[in-house]
């Protein structure tokens, strides 16, 4: 997984609140042991305002943000399966594309018969709908045809629901190839 960007003011602020409970946490934690007057061994010390702040971005950015009412990335992670219609063939073929997303990191892996592609880098914007851009890396199968190779390549994925994508493609200079992808969810 790579990270990607979201254009929004709300991730700055997210990471202050998530240091401001750090500290709060800690600061009660303290005052609760010292109050309560009870000492434990150095390796059962409480932890750190660092370690709290540490386990809340985690567990933030591995779930927490699925549940927040800011305006956060758009989750669109999950298993789609559709076709390619590609100006690299007459007819149509079979993919899945496989999205893991995180707060702050996301994947995108499409398989077809013949090639395997993997995200390198992406962002989200708004332009009506919700559109995931990122750029690709192409491997050919060894079932593949000779006259496919190795190539990198753009998309933009269009979420038209909850359960439909679009994907528009096109690949480098030397394959010169577009498609779009229909999508949906299967999971």
């Amino acid at each position: 997984m790579h990270g990607y960007t979201y254009k929004t003011k709300n991730r700055g602020q997210t990471y202050f609140i998530m240091v401001f409970i750090s500290i709060v946490a800690f600061d009660l934690l303290s005052t609760g042991l010292d109050r309560a007057q009870l000492e434990f061994p150095w390796y059962l010390s409480i932890p750190s305002a660092s370690a709290l702040f540490g386990a809340i971005y985690y567990m933030y950015s591995q779930c927490l943000w699925k549940m927040s009412i800011l305006d956060y990335p758009p989750l669109i992670a999950g298993r789609w399966k559709g076709q390619v219609n590609s100006s690299w063939s007459d007819h149509p073929t079979e993919a899945t594309l496989t999205l893991k997303q995180t707060w702050n990191k996301i994947s995108v892996r499409l398989e077809t018969e013949y090639s395997d592609s993997y995200s390198l880098g992406a962002f989200f914007a708004s332009e009506g709908d919700t559109h995931l851009h990122y750029e690709y890396l192409n491997t050919p199968r060894n079932n593949s045809p000779s006259t496919q190779n190795t190539h990198h390549g753009t998309a933009k994925i269009i979420q038209k629901s909850r359960t439909k994508l679009i994907c528009q493609y096109y690949s480098d200079r030397d394959r010169s190839n577009i498609g779009t992808i229909y999508l949906q969810k299967t999971n």
